[in-house]
């Protein structure tokens, strides 16, 4: 009687549980459905209080926890959508159509490598959904990596043609590659249709900033007027306008090489701009030069040291959408010598969205050792170059200039560089990069200078950006090669290292700490050359 008065009592024990167990069930289900029902009459925060009690109740049913996360992705409550999301794909992970609105969470939370990723992998299921396909462009686009943009976007086109929401995103990758006639074709055609179109505003001033200012600001106000207050109102006005504002700076630098030339220098300048197209700026720069005594490289004198104050003026100024040219004149004061004026003239012509030339030539101070200022030799320099942009991701830079030098001396160089785009993520930009050069002196006066008749070098590297925040980051520049000049038995290996960070971008006040050290041959015939420096700028 006993064991049989147990069991019934254990039987209903498990019928009371089962009976509150199948009431708690039906009473989430009903909270699942009323969260639907205010969904659907667009009522998101009463929908996310009743997804929120059925989760509570049943914390593993990814249907609670998907409708959870839909409803906090709609009322902005990006951490709760993720948190909702990622739970419901562990227990469902058929249900990839979650990765999409994954994605998109993580994207607008700052999560820009992660959505991307998200959103790819939701396009390997759902091919045909045009809609994430410019998702996915937009977070390339956040992220610098323009020419991964254009790659979905030509899948988009297979799909949909060259619709309008093609044309507009293809428009806003161009203008941020610097392809400004390309991006305006595609954006007259479409503001003559919708002349207020904020974002075909937002893209045209992106377009003409660097070439064509005055038009630029113009979109940017009507961005400004369209969607004030908007982070990207804001930081378009902030990138726009910084060219065009007004600064002070303090420069400090210090410089030493095996040679012992060691050089100190602080420099005070500022620039104004009168309109957006002309552009008054000047600086005034005190720098000393030592050598040791006995290297040849020191004054004359007898000193170790010789210090030089100059004194510059310049002036810049818009020649049309193509072209730009800067004048520059001033003063040296060399101390225990003499003064001398120099002075600079330069021109550069955008051809086309591909290619870019400059020429440019100056008279100033061979300023290359404490002698070779103390002698006050002077140049007549003269340089051109070419940009060369052949593809999306490609840079090219040639670069050919000839100095006539004072003491009856000449140099030539030769240059070329190559950089290509190579990783664009969220919080880094790699690119990797080559370089080759040639210099050839006519004479070795040994006036205080490294004077080859045949030096040449060739090399690669890398060049990869930290960014900390949209005004903040830290670069590193590096570089291996080989070196060799008429002297050399063989190629010798050289190594190029630079460090900047730089706090402020866009901020009314800038910081800039760089620092680099070189073991290749330098204009004093030094090796195992150290340079560093300091800029604070106040921006108006």
């Amino acid at each position: 009687m006993k064991i049989l008065r147990t069991s019934l009592w254990l039987l209903l024990v498990l019928s009371v549980v089962a009976q509150a167990d199948a009431h708690q069930v039906d009473q989430a289900e009903a909270y699942f459905r009323s969260a639907q029902d205010y969904a659907e009459a667009e009522e998101p925060v009463a929908g996310l209080e009743m997804a929120r009690r059925a989760v509570e109740l049943e914390p593993d049913n990814p249907d609670y926890l998907e409708a959870q996360g839909n409803l906090a992705g709609w009322l902005g409550q990006g951490q709760l959508a993720i948190e909702s999301f990622e739970r419901a794909l562990e227990l469902s992970p058929q249900r990839t159509w979650l990765l999409l609105s994954l994605g998109l969470q993580k994207a607008w939370a700052g999560q820009l490598d992660q959505g991307a990723d998200l959103v790819r992998q939701f396009l390997e299921t759902h091919p045909e959904r045009i809609d994430a396909m410019l998702h996915l462009v937009d977070f390339e686009i956040w992220r610098g990596n323009y020419a991964g943009a254009l790659r979905v976007l030509d899948d988009y086109r297979e799909l949909a043609g060259e619709d309008r929401a093609y044309l507009g995103k293809r428009a806003r990758i161009l203008a941020w590659l610097g392809r400004r006639d390309a991006a305006m074709e595609i954006l007259d055609a479409l503001l003559a249709e919708e002349p207020d179109n904020p974002d075909l505003h937002y893209s045209r001033t992106l377009a003409l900033r660097d070439t064509r200012p005055e038009p630029a600001l113009e979109s940017l106000a009507v961005v400004e007027r369209e969607v004030p207050g908007a982070s990207d109102t804001i930081d378009l006005a902030r990138s726009t306008r910084l060219p065009l504002r007004s600064r002070v700076f303090l420069e400090l630098d210090a410089f030493r090489d095996s040679d012992s030339i060691r050089t100190r220098s602080a420099t005070l300048g500022a620039s104004h701009h009168f309109s957006p197209l002309t552009r008054v700026d000047g600086a005034l720069q005190r720098r000393r030069w030592e050598a040791d005594p006995g290297s040849g490289l020191e004054p004359e004198d007898g000193s170790d040291s010789i210090d030089n104050t100059r004194y510059r003026l310049g002036l810049g100024h818009r020649l049309g959408p193509d072209g730009s040219v800067e004048l520059h004149l001033g003063q040296n004061d060399i101390e225990r010598v003499d003064r001398s004026w120099f002075y600079g003239v330069g021109a550069r012509w955008r051809v086309s969205d591909e290619f870019a030339l400059g020429l440019a030539h100056d008279k100033d101070l061979f300023a290359i050792s404490p002698r070779t200022v103390f002698n006050r030799l002077e140049r007549r320099a003269t340089r051109a170059d070419l940009d060369w942009r052949p593809g999306l991701s490609h840079h090219v830079n040639l670069t050919a200039s000839y100095q006539g030098i004072s003491d009856d001396n000449s140099r030539r160089a030769l240059a070329a560089a190559y950089r290509y785009d190579w990783i664009r993520s969220q919080n880094w930009n790699v690119d990797l990069s080559a370089a080759g050069g040639w210099v050839s002196f006519q004479d070795n006066p040994n006036t205080g200078y490294y004077a080859p008749s045949r030096y040449r070098f060739a090399g690669v590297g890398f060049l990869a950006y930290w960014k900390i925040s949209d005004d903040d980051g830290i670069g590193l520049n590096y570089g291996i090669g080989l070196q060799k000049d008429e002297t050399f038995g063989s190629a010798k290996v050289f190594h190029d290292v630079t460090v900047d960070a730089v706090f402020g971008i866009f901020r009314d006040w800038m910081l800039r700490l760089s620092a680099g050290y070189s073991d290749r041959q330098n204009q004093a015939g030094g090796f195992d050359a150290r340079v560093g420096s300091i800029r604070l700028e106040r921006r108006f």
